[in-house]
């Protein structure tokens, strides 16, 4: 896969996706997530792009820089 390629979720037979966040958006983490199945997201580094997720709903999100995220946790 290119970093510009879409990751394709298949029939969505899995509990849940462990996915770069580089191939996701927030759309496609609602769309799944409507369907009960949980996704996991790495590696989301950007407070941006980790309050995006979050408010998209995500259900976790792998970070080099915990401390930012719970910054943005605190705040919201």
């Amino acid at each position: 896969l290119s970093s510009s390629e879409p990751l394709e979720w298949g029939d969505l037979s899995f509990p849940t996706y462990n996915a770069s966040s580089a191939l996701v958006t927030e759309d496609r983490v609602r769309e799944v997530t409507v369907h009960g199945i949980a996704v996991n997201l790495f590696t989301v580094n950007e407070k941006a792009d980790m309050r995006r997720f979050i408010v998209a709903g995500v259900t976790g999100l792998f970070t080099d820089f915990p401390q930012r995220l719970l910054e943005l946790q605190q705040g919201m």
